[in-house]
């Protein structure tokens, strides 16, 4: 129902106080009743006297009396908390109003500002906001904007107090919210509730976070169109944070006994230049430190060098001193220490059979086939990639092979994904259904591009020759002049004809005819390259060349491995590890231990062969998580703080609040530290001005007295 904007009184007891209105009165009254003797010795000072009691002398006693009534009416109405209704208020005051506060609690919500964390200051801010709620009338919640928002009660609660008590009692976490579906959430709630709709938003607005939920989001509708969203920015300046983040080794898999680089990337967010010591510990021992000089906004790569003793997964933490936002001052990892590096080679030809495809590339990467070799090779059948898995391959290669089973192609998908270099060879037989299959596991397709009809040019004795190169490309840098050269007089007799490149594919190597020869996609974390070539002697020359050697170590080199982070995951993401696993243990037998020394209970399993799939759906800390079968540790998850929230500096608030407009809901900027309520659900409250306006007028008595007795 529409009504006019209307004075009310929240306090209505207080309007007894009318009553002291009297007292000025009765002492007006008092005053003009008392008798004065005037003594007059001259006819001037007889004059005077009469000239007191004229009209207009009288006058300034009325108008002393009307002020003083008018001043203790003004703090009488100033206790009685007087406020101006609206049409807000009108809705509020027949269905009363509904408030939700969307709590962040993502992990930049710990930054300290003063020596008190932000969370702190949004706590006291949420407080306040419910203080304006009527008790009775108005219904509240709270949604929890983690990196899984959810509401605090399953519905609207009248409740202010334990609302309040729940505002009090959340902590922050160390995730990045996921603020978009929190908005929609919370949009959700107001969707389902009568009367005014209002959203308290309690966060410390940080860009990098709000840009993502708000300003580069569609224009979907989160919220009712009469819905009143509040924002209360911090009164206080972005504090100055340095961070560290992706963690890493180099060699990929290094070997014990030989020299490798651990190395991290070091942040200034700030917009003070800033130097910090960044020191390395492996198995909680420091190995080395560092002074690190950052100018403002400068991110570095800090390096250390080290060499491993032992054989093994070794724990490795950079870490620095405190800040503003002491989450992001580690960056963990595992490193996994081995003698030789683990290789797989799939092939249905004899391994021992000289002049095969699959012979050559073992005799490229183990020549020795001892532990002279830095690579040890295993080498498996079509039949059994199923059951195999591909956790420690530091690549696959899949040479001539036949028709692959569905469970095959799966298990090599699941391994490139993860982050494993893949390698396929076009030799004869099914190469184009198997890797057709392939190709299907995902949308957009997984090969560079698709083999599509063989090309038998031995027998005519038109072969092809490899024509260009990428050169410059990580996968074939270490080709100088004269391998390139080398290369290029390689004959090749067996080249497939291909279906277009795809995009974001590189073509490495390509032959005389423009036909692609080599290419590389990414897919997943992983690497793919299709090599429109095999080693084998029916196929060409090429296995007998020194150069097929320098080209399987290039590979091997450049590719990325599913075993060189391990797993390595961000807080509040679901991260998964595949380890090997007796196939008698029960998956029951299997607890992963959270680095506070907690069982994860949501962790699943799943047996797969002879190995086990390990799930972490909802990983709450940075640490290491250790997977435990019977109390070993037999394998391990490092997670860490999303580089995302290290960055404090906050949203625009001028485009915010046009984002939001733009969905078709009214924005208020709220000042933390003014007297004023936050919420404004049944009018303006005019205390305050009551209070102004009786100090006006008592100073406006004390002047016409002052200025009378002159």
């Amino acid at each position: 129902m529409n009504t006019i904007a209307a004075i009310s009184v929240t306090t209505l007891p207080m309007l007894f106080g009318m009553g002291l209105v009297m007292l000025p009165v009765a002492a007006h009254l008092l005053n003009r009743r008392a008798r004065r003797h005037v003594v007059f010795p001259s006819i001037l000072l007889l004059r005077e006297s009469s000239a007191s009691q004229s009209q207009l002398f009288k006058m300034r006693h009325w108008l002393l009396l009307l002020l003083r009534c008018l001043t203790v009416t003004a703090v009488v109405l100033a206790f009685a908390r007087p406020v101006w209704k609206g049409r807000v208020g009108a809705t509020a005051r027949e269905h009363g109003a509904a408030i939700v506060l969307l709590m962040d609690r993502s992990v930049s919500t710990r930054q300290q500002i003063d020596g008190v964390t932000v969370l702190k200051m949004l706590q006291g801010t949420g407080s306040r906001a419910l203080d304006s709620l009527m008790r009775g009338t108005d219904k509240a919640n709270v949604v929890h904007a983690t990196a899984r928002p959810k509401p605090a009660f399953p519905t609207m609660t009248g409740n202010l107090d334990l609302v309040k008590k729940e505002i009090h009692s959340v902590k922050a976490t160390s995730e990045r919210a996921d603020l978009a579906e929190a908005l929609t959430l919370a949009g959700e709630m107001l969707g389902r509730q009568e009367g005014t709709r209002h959203l308290v938003v309690l966060s410390d607005l940080q860009a990098a976070n709000w840009s993502d939920a708000v300003l580069n989001r569609g224009g979907d509708p989160m919220f009712p169109e009469d819905t009143h969203v509040t924002f209360v920015p911090l009164d206080a300046p972005v504090p100055d944070n340095v961070a560290l983040f992706d963690p890493g080794i180099s060699p990929h898999i290094p070997l014990v006994g030989r020299p490798a680089q651990a190395s991290v990337r070091v942040a200034n967010h700030g917009d003070r230049p800033r130097t910090v010591r960044v020191a390395l510990v492996m198995n909680e021992v420091v190995l080395s430190s560092r002074s690190v000089p950052l100018e403002p906004r400068e991110e570095q790569q800090v390096q250390f060098e080290l060499r491993f003793d032992a054989v093994g997964e070794h724990r490795m933490t950079f870490s620095m001193g405190r800040d503003a936002l002491d989450a992001d001052n580690r960056a963990h990892f595992v490193v996994h220490v081995r003698s030789r590096i683990p290789m797989v080679v799939i092939g249905d030809d004899r391994p021992d059979e000289p002049g095969s495809g699959t012979y050559f590339t073992i005799r490229a990467l183990a020549p020795h086939g001892d532990a002279q070799d830095r690579f040890v090779v295993r080498h498996l059948t079509s039949g059994d990639v199923a059951s195999y898995h591909f956790h420690d391959a530091a690549a696959v290669f899949v040479e001539e092979v036949g028709l692959l089973a569905p469970a095959a192609v799966r298990v090599l998908y699941d391994y490139v994904h993860r982050g494993g270099g893949l390698v396929l060879f076009c030799s004869g037989g099914p190469v184009a259904e198997n890797l057709a299959h392939l190709d299907d596991y995902h949308e957009e397709g997984v090969l560079p591009w698709r083999p599509e009809v063989m090309r038998d040019l031995v027998s005519t004795g038109d072969m092809l020759f490899i024509a260009d190169g990428r050169w410059q490309s990580p996968l074939l840098r270490e080709f100088d002049e004269r391998s390139r050269l080398t290369l290029s007089k390689i004959r090749f007799g067996r080249v497939w004809s291909a279906s277009p490149v795809r995009d974001n594919v590189q073509v490495l190597l390509t032959y005389g005819d423009q036909t692609p020869a080599l290419g590389c996609r990414r897919v997943g974390s992983g690497t793919v390259l299709l090599a429109n070539f095999s080693a084998g002697l029916n196929a060409g020359d090429l296995g007998k060349h020194g150069g097929f050697v320098a080209l399987i170590h290039c590979f091997v080199r450049g590719l990325e491995s599913v075993a060189s982070l391990d797993a390595v995951g961000t807080v509040g993401e679901s991260l998964s590890i595949t380890i090997p696993a007796d196939f008698e243990d029960a998956p029951d037998d299997y607890r992963v231990v959270a680095p506070g020394g907690s069982v994860m209970h949501d962790a699943t399993f799943a047996s797969r062969g002879e190995a086990l799939d390990v799930l972490l759906p909802y990983p709450h800390w940075p640490g290491f998580y250790v997977v435990n079968h019977a109390d070993r540790a037999v394998g391990q998850m490092v997670i860490n703080v999303d580089p995302r929230e290290s960055d404090l500096r906050r949203v625009d608030l001028a485009q915010l609040q046009r984002s939001f407009e733009g969905l078709g809901v009214e924005v208020a900027i709220r000042d933390a530290n003014t007297g004023r309520a936050i919420l404004n659900l049944r009018g303006t409250p005019m205390w305050g001005w009551m209070l102004v306006i009786a100090m006006v007028l008592l100073g406006l008595e004390s002047a016409l007295l002052s200025f009378w007795r002159r």
